[in-house]
């Protein structure tokens, strides 16, 4: 039992790195209690993109988020999936269709649709210092993504 614990555990550690060194961040499990705390943090300009692997919109965003979040993190972009899908393998399995994506994506499963009076996604929530500051649901496409982005961090001085 010892041995199959010890295999199982570098197992685990390779698949990790495995993602990490195709520039994937692994997909994380985050509580209501860490998501909470996260999003209070005083950050100047964070997006929150709530999503789920089988909501076609969040497919056809994710792509672009992506390229946008490359060209603006230097700016400033705190960027930031959360995955609410009812099982985190589905939203793996986006990211690996999709060749993953350099922000953190973090699953949370579905208790965030209550807790955040989630009425529909894709969900992008906008912070600033900690604080909801706008909510924007429903398809976006890149250049909205992008204007959005830029009145974003222009408010938060970046």
């Amino acid at each position: 039992m010892k041995r199959f614990t010890v295999s199982l555990g570098i197992l685990l550690c390779l698949l990790a790195a495995t993602a990490q060194a195709a520039g994937q961040p692994p997909l994380r499990q985050m509580d209501q209690r860490r998501l909470e705390a996260f999003l209070s943090e005083p950050v100047p300009a964070r997006m929150v993109f709530f999503m789920a692997a089988w909501c076609a919109p969040c497919r056809q965003e994710l792509p672009a988020l992506q390229g946008l979040w490359l060209k603006y993190k230097g700016r400033g972009l705190d960027l930031v999936g959360v995955s609410l899908d009812m099982d985190p393998s589905a939203m793996r399995e986006l990211l690996k269709q999709v060749g993953g994506v350099g922000f953190p994506i973090y699953w949370a499963g579905e208790e965030p649709i209550q807790q955040y009076s989630l009425s529909g996604i894709p969900l992008l929530l906008i912070f600033q210092n900690g604080r909801e500051v706008e909510r924007i649901a429903g398809a976006k496409t890149e250049e909205e993504l992008e204007a959005l982005i830029l009145k974003v961090l222009k408010q938060a001085g970046r």
